[in-house]
């Protein structure tokens, strides 16, 4: 974390707090198709999957 953005450990990338806010409202996802809207969508899906993350809330 680095402020407002969550700094991805195998890239040079980051995602903002509000890229993951506003995926929330996609979840219920079959596969990263839907948030590939997002910057690094698959490490978004992988993320909010993450069964520590949505504690089974979709």
């Amino acid at each position: 974390m680095n402020g407002n953005l969550i700094k991805l450990s195998r890239t040079n990338r980051s995602v903002s707090k509000n890229t993951f806010k506003e995926a929330l409202n996609y979840m219920k996802l079959e596969n990263t198709e839907p948030p590939s809207i997002f910057p690094s969508s698959a490490y978004l899906y992988a993320i909010l999957m993450d069964d520590r993350i949505r504690k089974n809330n979709w």
